[in-house]
């Protein structure tokens, strides 16, 4: 365990522009994008044309192709024309920028002293946030939004959230900085993102090590990040923002029921849904189900393992969101009635299939990420997480509930670990030793039902399955 740590240790573990790039299981490679195809050699315009092969330099051009040949013919197989810039980067909706300089001081006093009122001051700080907002709209300040965001925030951390301090202007600036975001997430793409960022990451409660008081994320932030997932023309960065914010919102202590239910089965949609949307995406999708800390639906049933647990055995994703599905899985609160022994079968058995597809082709990015993630649903990574019993190994141990699954999942955990670490450290002959005993041991643990609960369907057919050769690669 500790060489599969170590080795992992100066890794990153996103690197979605690597991801878009890369193929599904089975999937051949993309072609290549040529350049112009007006221009294909790339040559600059007015230039001479380069010489055919064989041809002197100076001599004739040969002959222009016959009438009855198509130019398309001579394009590569798999060339796909340039798409069109999509619609959201086109937006103009840039908000005037009011002189603003004579009430800022008042203004930013009015935030620190931290009381409000009357109205007049309301209307003050709408009036600061718009004018914080504003710039931000505006299309010669789009290489600056960073900067610009980070002014905004500023001014939320000058809003005393300590405890027994007045909150009444912390409070409002929430309330009316929703409102405004909110009418941003139409506008082009990157005021929209970044507006989808803050909105992620808005408090309301800093916290407070002198007092020991946590984080509180900004409940009422959910309603336009659900927003933005239920609006299937926003982009998958866009959206990959409203997960990540309703990810957080969802476990966090005095979160609404009727809310936290609203985030799980939006996150559920959007699994299901994903399929087609970039690998990234489908990743962050899969951890967000992990994070929001629950298992059941509203009508108790655990659709969220049951989810989960599809899109690990799922041939037509990609391994990495496999791989995620599967320590999402593993950081979920699971309990009695759930078939543990299941899940950790076919995690081992996801890991027996990756290390397969790693002998046929072990230089690829995602490899080191996807391994490590299948690692992390049987183990913690921290003592953080230790205390908070994640993995499945875990979770077997501590839970008397779950005891009689124990023996299975030390044992999957146990074939599955030296893949990781051969992996990890660059050994593909290592990996491909270890192949065999994980499936003798896979042939011997066959499960009799691919049910993780009574009240669910089969995760998979339990048709006889043909299993890789271990020899492969």
């Amino acid at each position: 365990m500790i060489g599969v740590v170590t080795a992992f240790g100066a890794l990153q573990t996103v690197f979605p522009t690597a991801l878009l790039a890369q193929q599904r299981p089975g999937q051949r490679p993309a072609a290549v994008r040529p350049g112009n195809p007006a221009n294909p050699q790339g040559q600059r315009p007015g230039a001479a044309a380069p010489a055919a092969q064989g041809t002197r330099p100076g001599a004739a051009a040969p002959a222009a192709a016959t009438q009855t040949e198509k130019p398309s013919a001579e394009l590569p197989p798999g060339y796909k024309p340039p798409r069109e810039i999509p619609p959201q980067f086109e937006i103009k909706d840039e908000w005037p920028v009011e002189d603003f300089r004579k009430l800022q001081g008042r203004y930013q006093q009015l935030i620190f002293r931290g009381e409000i009122k009357t109205d007049e001051e309301r209307n003050l700080i709408r009036q600061g946030i718009r004018w914080r907002l504003a710039p931000m709209t505006l299309a010669e300040n789009r290489s600056n939004l960073p900067a610009l965001r980070n002014l905004l925030m500023s001014d939320l951390k000058r809003a005393s959230s300590a405890a027994g301090a007045p909150m009444t202007a912390r409070d409002e600036f929430l309330r009316i900085l929703v409102e405004e975001l909110d009418k941003l997430l139409s506008n082009h793409f990157v005021v929209r993102l970044n507006a989808a960022i803050i909105l992620s990451e808005l408090n309301s409660r800093e916290e407070d090590s002198r007092t020991n008081q946590r984080e509180v994320p900004l409940f009422t932030a959910a309603r336009p990040l659900l927003k933005v997932l239920g609006d299937d023309t926003q982009p998958d960065a866009v959206r990959l923002w409203a997960v990540k914010g309703i990810s957080r919102i969802a476990p966090a202590e005095g979160v609404p029921t009727d809310l936290r239910f609203q985030i799980i089965e939006a996150l559920l949609e959007e699994l299901r849904s994903s399929k087609t949307r970039t690998v990234w995406y489908q990743r962050r999708v899969a951890e967000g189900l992990g994070s929001a800390g629950a298992v059941e639906d509203r009508q108790r049933r655990p659709v969220v393992v049951q989810e989960l647990a599809k899109v690990m055995v799922d041939p037509e994703r990609h391994w990495l969101v496999r791989a995620v599905a599967a320590r999402s899985i593993g950081r979920l609160p699971l309990e009695n009635g759930i078939n543990v022994s299941l899940l950790a079968v076919e995690v081992a058995r996801l890991g027996q299939q990756m290390a397969q597809a790693y002998q046929q082709s072990p230089k690829q990015p995602f490899w080191r990420s996807a391994f490590w993630n299948l690692y992390l649903a049987f183990h913690w990574r921290d003592e953080v997480e230790k205390a908070q019993r994640i993995g499945l190994l875990e979770q077997v141990a501590q839970k008397s509930a779950l005891s009689s699954h124990r023996k299975t999942v030390e044992e999957a955990y146990q074939n599955v670990v030296p893949l990781v670490s051969g992996v990890l450290n660059d050994q593909p002959t290592f990996v491909a030793d270890k192949l065999k005993p994980l499936a003798d041991w896979l042939g011997t643990n066959q499960p009799k039902d691919f049910r993780i609960a009574p009240t669910e369907e089969p995760i998979i057919s339990n048709q006889p399955r043909e299993e890789p050769n271990p020899q492969a690669g």
